[in-house]
């Protein structure tokens, strides 16, 4: 049995068109509005720079439900809603024009077609299952056997710990380390944090930079290019 780590941002998903104006306008509609929008605006952007600063420091996650929930109780807005609720709202406004890249469903066939198990792992501080159904609007869930969110486990790529998680995953589907395949765009997160845990990768290098360090097993700047190197291997 063969097994396949995909991340999603700008691996698989393209990351364009993210609206935090119009998601924080669906959120504040939750609420009874008892103060100004611009209020939770100038808020939001203070309190998101230090969570999020610190979490990128130590490269831990901000679980975004619970980052939202907090915030309405500091600047004093109700909402009847609880932090997984929040978080939905906010999510599906955000990336609401969000889409996949050019040839994802095409290496998902690949691998899909050639019966490997395929488990997303991504650096997100979305919870997992609001991940898989923004997937699944996306018309990619269905190719996933799992997803793993750093927002679950509070741990960021390239830590070990996450790694770590995802293997025992993957091998709980009877997949030996060693048929374990990482594909990802972010040289450290990805590329350099499943060298260091014994994974055979791919850089996806959309720009064709160099491997300085050696980290990554394949490097290509299309899917095309990688399915054609898997099938002469």
């Amino acid at each position: 049995m063969n097994g396949v780590f995909f991340d999603l941002g700008k691996t698989l998903l393209d990351n364009y068109g993210y609206d935090t104006v119009d998601a924080l306008h669906a959120l504040y509609n939750k609420t009874d509005k008892n103060i100004e929008f611009s209020i939770l605006y100038e808020e939001y952007k203070k309190y998101h720079k230090q969570e999020f600063g610190k979490a990128k420091e130590d490269l831990s996650e901000v679980v975004l439900g619970d980052f939202l929930y907090r915030l309405l109780k500091v600047i004093g807005l109700n909402s009847d809603l609880n932090s997984e609720e929040l978080e939905e709202v906010f999510f599906f406004e955000f990336v609401k024009n969000e889409g996949i890249l050019k040839e994802a469903k095409l290496i998902l066939d690949y691998f899909k077609d050639r019966n490997y198990i395929i488990i997303a792992v991504s650096n997100s501080c979305i919870s997992s299952k609001n991940l898989l159904k923004g997937m699944n609007n996306l018309g990619i869930g269905k190719y996933f056997n799992e997803v793993i969110s750093s927002s679950d486990i509070r741990i960021r790529k390239p830590r070990k710990e996450i790694f770590d998680v995802a293997i025992e995953r993957m091998k709980s589907y009877n997949v030996d380390k060693c048929n374990m395949l990482f594909i990802g765009n972010d040289y450290i997160c990805d590329i350099k944090g499943s060298f260091d845990v014994s994974i055979k990768n791919v850089w996806f290098n959309q720009e064709e930079n160099i491997d300085t360090f050696g980290y990554a097993t394949y490097n290509v700047k299309s899917y095309t290019e990688l399915i054609q190197k898997l099938t002469k291997k």
